[in-house]
């Protein structure tokens, strides 16, 4: 055994021996408690893992070197995403107008609230709307590459933050967590060295020779990295499927069940779709190829990591799931729709742009000739190449005992993403019906509730309603109070809400599938708005 391979031996070792203290640290937190034999599997698992994806043979057939530039575009893309979904798709800012009794416990929410007084700014409109700009701001440095290494972790935080303020009132929904594990993986990585003010800042003449060959391999272990968060992901979201599903979670009626449910009410407030309704009597078969499509397109979508032909199929592949998803199941992965561009190698676009970009009026400068930093030159690169391994390892560790503890502290989860089978046939779903003072009664509109955020809100307080447990109830009539304040961009201020009415329905579409009504009314409740804005 040469040096090299003691090295990576003991590398190995120690990747092994952080792997089984983690799985014992969770032992204490968890409620489950797996034989130790599982946790010394899991454990040399991982170390083999890190030991395989070591080796030169690996780095050359799956991982490769690549530019600089390439590496910046993923950066680019991330922090565009997280931008415009701040700016466009969030308001967090509403969530202070959630009754107080909602908010429960979301993962490290509870560290951030250990900070004096952080809890009541979270509360604070005006705190939670300029939060929110300086977080778009933060991330817009990091699409432009201005002090990237501090404001991709900063932006990460921040983005963290805001989510778990706007998931405290609802559930752990999993829209943008894909975003904060990039976010933090590239923080670890030398993606400001190109494409950025940052390599402009530090570009000297006498260092335009092309980078070594050993930031070219960090350069790919990066991009590689990032591959693997997104494709590990899918991986497990798949897994569990089949671990709570089962092998049959594809089945037609599970399938139905899911996409009526999320037309009768929506599953998120961006889109309304009812296609899925007029699906009624179309074939199984149909769905059949739906449940398998998007069942087997996530298990194995891993093998983007090992073929190249791969990461262009498979990313075309869940970019039609995703659209499907949103047009038949009314939930839009714009994150995971959009990410799918960090496997395909934009850099050769670059032919499409002009030779020089114009950054100020009197500079011009060379679009992708940007290069690395002195301080980033003089780095120990052999040890940052076997520093990415260590990280890659560490990702499938973290992801990976997630799915397997079922583990939802945000902003770690399973990524059970609509996992459980149901084949019953019966689908329980609400309607907010509301009176106005001019003796109008009509549809509430609660899937036209400005955010995300509020909609989730509004489905969990629904429920509560019809809780036997008071407390559950009283939560349920504090939220029925605001609900005119939260949806007033709606409502006619000369027209106010007299009173609301919540109706359950259920819908057995297995046994009255030409049902127009979608169902019966099994229980309803009415509340008088008390305090009209």
């Amino acid at each position: 055994m040469n040096k090299s391979q003691q090295i990576r031996f003991c590398l190995s070792a120690l990747i092994t021996l952080l792997g089984y203290i983690f799985f014992i640290s969770l032992q204490n937190v968890i409620e489950s408690h797996p034989p130790l034999q599982v946790g010394i599997l899991m454990a040399l698992g991982f170390g083999c893992v890190f030991w395989i994806i070591t080796s030169p043979k690996f780095f050359h057939q799956f991982v490769r070197e690549t530019s600089a530039e390439s590496l910046a575009i993923i950066r680019i893309i991330v922090c565009s995403i997280t931008f415009f979904i701040i700016l466009l798709f969030s308001d967090v800012s509403q969530t202070a107008l959630l009754p107080e009794s909602m908010i429960q416990p979301m993962g490290v929410m509870q560290f951030f609230y250990v900070i004096p007084g952080l809890m009541e700014l979270g509360r604070n409109q005006g705190f939670l709307q300029i939060l929110q700009w300086v977080t778009a701001l933060i991330l817009f440095l990091g699409i432009i590459g201005w002090q990237t290494r501090i404001a991709i972790p900063l932006g990460a935080l921040c983005f963290l933050f805001l989510g778990g303020i706007e998931r405290q009132y609802s559930y752990l929904t999993h829209q943008g967590i894909i975003l904060f594990d990039l976010l933090i993986v590239l923080s670890f990585t030398p993606c400001g060295n190109a494409l950025s003010i940052d390599s402009y800042r530090n570009f000297s003449p006498k260092e335009s020779n092309s980078d070594s060959q050993e930031m070219l391999s960090i350069y790919g272990w990066s991009r590689y990295a990032c591959w693997v968060t997104v494709a590990v992901t899918y991986f497990i979201a798949g897994m569990s499927k089949l671990r709570i599903g089962g092998f049959f979670w594809w089945e037609p009626i599970n399938l139905k069940t899911k996409l009526y449910q999320c037309s009768l009410i929506p599953c998120d407030n961006i889109s309304n779709f009812d296609y899925s309704l007029k699906l009624i009597h179309a074939p199984d078969l149909m769905f059949a190829i739906f449940g398998i499509f998007g069942f087997f397109g996530e298990l194995a979508f891993v093998l983007v990591l090992f073929y190249q032909n791969f990461r262009i199929v498979f990313p075309l592949l869940m970019i039609s799931m995703h659209i499907g998803i949103l047009f038949l199941q009314n939930v839009l992965f714009i994150d995971f729709i959009l990410l799918q561009l960090i496997f395909f190698d934009l850099e050769k676009v670059k032919i499409i742009f002009p030779k020089k970009l114009s950054l100020f009026p009197s500079i011009k400068l060379p679009l992708f000739k940007f290069k690395l930093s002195k301080i980033n030159q003089q780095t120990n690169v052999k040890n940052s190449i076997l520093f990415y391994p260590s990280m890659i390892s560490m990702i499938v560790i973290i992801l990976s005992i997630s799915w397997y503890y079922q583990f939802k502290f945000y902003p770690l989860t399973p990524w059970a993403v609509y996992s459980n089978r149901q084949t019953s046939g019966k689908i329980t779903y609400y309607k907010l019906n509301a009176n106005y003072e001019s003796g109008y009664s009509g549809s509430a509109h609660p899937e036209k509730l400005s955010t995300d955020s509020l909609y989730n809100a509004y489905k969990t307080a629904i429920k509560n309603c019809f809780s036997e447990e008071k407390a559950q109830v009283a939560i349920c009539e504090e939220f029925v109070q605001v609900y005119p304040e939260l949806n007033k961009q709606n409502i006619d201020r000369k027209n106010q809400i007299k009173s609301l009415k919540l109706e359950q329905w259920q819908w057995d579409f297995k046994k009255y599938p030409g049902d127009k009504n979608y169902g019966n009314l099994i229980d309803s409740r009415s509340y008088n708005i008390e305090n009209n804005q």
